[in-house]
């Protein structure tokens, strides 16, 4: 019998990016420009971008002043 011995539980699409990477040749294997284009295929996927809220709260720092 087989067990899973993970220690940490990774998303579905987690696991499979880190399956697929873990097939030779590793990326450190390969030629600079073949390297580059395995990564820019694997970073080739859309990104959900999420509104950042930023907001500013000066600190009293004594001598330095606030910030």
């Amino acid at each position: 019998m087989i067990y899973n011995c993970r220690k940490v539980s990774l998303e579905k699409a987690a696991e499979e990016v880190s399956n697929n990477s873990s097939v030779p040749p590793l990326i450190f294997q390969l030629p600079p420009e073949q390297g580059r284009e395995v990564l820019n295929q694997a970073q080739d996927s859309p990104v959900s971008i999420y509104p950042a809220y930023i907001f500013v709260i000066p600190v009293n720092t004594g001598a330095w002043g606030v910030c």
